[in-house]
C-alpha cells in the first residue's frame, strides 16, 4: 500500500494491532507500516516523528474501506464518555501540550467557548478536502496601522490541520502579508524577520464563521537556528499554489493558528469549538 501524507510518499504495507493511548486500548486498528519513504515536493521533510496519529472526522470517506481510523474505532467501540476530543498545541519552550479524548480540559481555557459547524470543500477543492475539520472563512485581516483587510469568496473553508506547520493563503495575500510585515527573502524558499522585531508586529485575523481569531507575530513566524546565520525567525505564510491548491476555496490553517487556541473537536454536533488564548506580553 502506498500514503501520501506531508509532501511524502510512503510506501508499505497494512498492518493490525492494539494501540494504547494513555488508558485507552483501541482494538484491532489498522494502520501502515511503512518501509520505503520519498519526497514527491519541495521542502519537504522526513524527520521528527516516529509516526502519525489520524484525527480526521470518523465520516471521513477513507482512501481504504474497511480500515476505519482512530476516532471511528474509539467510537464504535464505545471508549469516550463524550464524542469529542480537545487539543492544545504547545505555545512557548517549556510550554506543555494536551490531547484528551472524551472530555474537555476546564483549566485550560476560559467558558464559554465559541462553537462553529463544519463546512464542507466546495468546487475543486470538494474531491481531496470534504469532510475534514474545516469551517467557513470569510475574512483575513492583517492589523496594521491601517488594516489589511482581506476578503474571501462565499465558497471559502478554512481546514484546521494540526498536523501542517504553515499557513496556507491564496498567493497574493500570502505576498502582501509578508511584503507588509517587511519580511525579506531567505534562507532557502524562507522568508524572514529579525526575531528581536516580533513584539512590533501586527496580529493577524481570520474571520471563520463569523467570529474572530486573532494571532500574534509569536504565533505566525517559527524559530530557527540556521547554520552560518545563528537564530532567525521565519514566516509561515505560503502561498496556496506552491501548494498545489491553485483554484481552490480553502486556506490551511496549521499549527502557527491552532497553538494560538484551545480546540475542541466535537464528532457528534460535527462542530469545532475555540477559545483563543490571551496574547503574548510583548517585552519593550
Amino acid at each position: 500500500m502506498s500514503v501520501k501524507w506531508g509532501s511524502v510518499n510512503y510506501g508499505g504495507f497494512a498492518s493490525q494491532d492494539t494501540l494504547h493511548i494513555s488508558d485507552l486500548d483501541v482494538p484491532e486498528l489498522v494502520f501502515e507500516e511503512w518501509t520505503l519513504a520519498a519526497c514527491y515536493s519541495i521542502g519537504c521533510v522526513m524527520g521528527g516523528f516516529d509516526g502519525v496519529l489520524g484525527l480526521t472526522p470518523p465520516w471521513r470517506v477513507g482512501e481504504y474501506p474497511g480500515a476505519p481510523n482512530v476516532l471511528s474505532q474509539l467510537l464504535s467501540n464505545d471508549l469516550l464518555s463524550s464524542p469529542v476530543f480537545s487539543l492544545k498545541i504547545p505555545r512557548t519552550e517549556g510550554d506543555e501540550g494536551e490531547l484528551l479524548f472524551g472530555a474537555t480540559n476546564p483549566s485550560l481555557y476560559t467558558a464559554p467557548l465559541i462553537t462553529i459547524p463544519v463546512k464542507n470543500a466546495t468546487g475543486k477543492a470538494q474531491s481531496r478536502f470534504s469532510d475534514l475539520w474545516s469551517v467557513a472563512a470569510s475574512h483575513i485581516t492583517l492589523d496594521t496601522a491601517i488594516p489589511i483587510h482581506q476578503p474571501l469568496s462565499r465558497h471559502y473553508i478554512a481546514l484546521l490541520d494540526a498536523a501542517n506547520p504553515w499557513l496556507i493563503l491564496p498567493y497574493d495575500i500570502a505576498r502582501t502579508f509578508t511584503d507588509a510585515i517587511g519580511a525579506e527573502p531567505g534562507p532557502y524558499w524562507y522568508h524572514n524577520v529579525p526575531c528581536a522585531r516580533r513584539g512590533e508586529l501586527p496580529a493577524l485575523t481570520f474571520t471563520l464563521g463569523g467570529h474572530n481569531f486573532s494571532i500574534s507575530a509569536f504565533d505566525y513566524t517559527h524559530e530557527v537556528d540556521v547554520w552560518g546565520a545563528g537564530l532567525i525567525c521565519i514566516t509561515t505564510f505560503g502561498a496556496a499554489s506552491e501548494f498545489g491548491l491553485r483554484d481552490a476555496d480553502i486556506l490551511v490553517l496549521g499549527n502557527p493558528f491552532l497553538k494560538g487556541m484551545y480546540g475542541v473537536f466535537d464528532m457528534e454536533k460535527r462542530e469545532v469549538g475555540c477559545k483563543c488564548f490571551p496574547p503574548f506580553l510583548f517585552s519593550t
